[in-house]
């Protein structure tokens, strides 16, 4: 069912009240969140069974949906667990990407300061 994939950048979920969350489901879904709500609903539902249940019933029903229209044959539990376990990597790969991002810019205005630093004093 549920990971235990740890969100390290979530910022008080249990404040925001599962409404909040329920409203993010389909949004989440058809790939609409930002990278921070993204990462809110899937720490949250990692915490919430009611809404990873909520999460899981809405992805079937909307993903059933379109296969039948298409005749497509599916295994709707499968399908939620990869849909769950690439929507985790992803988020992680972004937050380590935005890490890195953040040390090298900070690394790129320490070099700068110690090169202008030292041309003060030549």
């Amino acid at each position: 069912m549920k990971s235990n994939f740890k969100f390290t950048n979530i910022k008080n979920t249990k404040e925001k009240d599962c409404r909040d969350y329920r409203q993010l489901i389909t949004p989440f879904l058809n790939g609409k969140l930002s990278f921070e709500r993204n990462g809110e609903l899937l720490g949250h539902v990692d915490t919430c069974e009611n809404c990873y249940d909520e999460l899981r019933t809405t992805y079937m029903v909307m993903e059933g949906l379109k296969r039948l229209e298409s005749g497509e044959a599916f295994n709707l539990g499968d399908d939620f667990g990869k849909v769950m376990r690439d929507a985790r990597a992803d988020y992680e790969n972004i937050r380590l990407a935005r890490k890195v991002m953040s040390t090298a810019l900070f690394s790129v205005i320490i070099f700068t300061f110690v090169i202008l630093m030292a041309g003060l004093f030549v």
